[in-house]
């Protein structure tokens, strides 16, 4: 019987466990827009320096745009060099082609994240769009590239996203980020199914000038955002930054800068 007993409430606790589910988590989520790995002066290709600045930041997943591969400008492919350099795991779709390969948006992330599917959503551009969607374990990660000639386009990219992650993630239990190049300042006013999750700093070296708070010296096109549901409210912005670590010159790296975001899952 005291055996019988035991059993019974270890039985219990491990039901108690399981009907908590997972335990809070802490991700550090990214963008940057790498300009095809070619600096905003000099030319060439800065894999080095664009690896050793991931990697020090540190980031669980980060959403990559302007991604070349195979074409004559860079030759490589570029989404996995770079993972090769910074031990992640790579996602990459083309969106258009060029130059006898193709240029397109990418993510690196690491494995630990459980990967569960990804696939591509095309979306409205004078060059075709499109979105990365990658399902992970705890919560689902969007990158993207929007239109940057049309505000239509750009508005009816997210209006896209809006239905399709409704209807695809809404009652799945996980938060959804949309990641990226937005090409808007201002792309979330008037919408109520995206919440910003990152900072407000100036992301885009603008005409080769410094990012600052003057006019014509940066904006903030580059963004994390949270799907408004009912699984993004377990969610927690701990701090967001425009990194500037110490010992990497980050404006020779690229015309963008990334962007952090420290998230808490719980």
């Amino acid at each position: 019987m005291r055996h019988t007993l035991s059993i019974v409430a270890l039985l219990s606790a491990l039901l108690l466990f399981s009907c908590r589910g997972p335990a809070p988590a802490e991700y550090i989520l990214g963008t940057y827009n790498v300009h095809h790995c070619e600096p905003p002066v000099g030319g060439g290709r800065v894999y080095d320096g664009i690896s050793d600045l991931i990697r020090t930041l540190g980031p669980d997943a980060v959403a990559l745009q302007e991604l070349d591969s195979c074409n004559a400008r860079s030759g490589g492919f570029q989404a996995r060099e770079l993972a090769a350099r910074t031990g992640m795991e790579y996602l990459y779709h083309r969106t258009i082609e060029f130059g006898g390969g193709s240029y397109g948006i990418g993510m690196l992330y690491r494995p630990s994240l459980q990967l569960i599917r990804s696939e591509f959503l095309p979306l409205p551009g004078e060059e075709p769009r499109g979105a990365i969607v990658a399902e992970f374990a705890r919560f689902v990660y969007v990158c993207t590239h929007l239109c940057p000639q049309s505000r239509e386009n750009r508005t009816l990219s997210m209006g896209i996203l809006e239905s399709w992650i409704a209807e695809r993630y809404n009652d799945s239990g996980k938060p959804v980020f949309i990641a990226g190049d937005l090409n808007s300042p201002d792309i979330l006013e008037g919408t109520h199914s995206f919440v910003p999750f990152s900072t407000t700093e100036a992301t885009f070296l603008h005409d080769g000038e410094p990012l600052g708070e003057g006019a014509g010296k940066g904006a903030r096109i580059d963004y994390i955002v949270r799907f408004r549901s009912r699984a993004g409210e377990m969610c927690t912005l701990q701090h967001s930054v425009v990194p500037q670590p110490s010992g990497i010159q980050v404006d020779s790296l690229s015309d963008h800068r990334p962007v952090l975001s420290f998230v808490k899952i719980r």
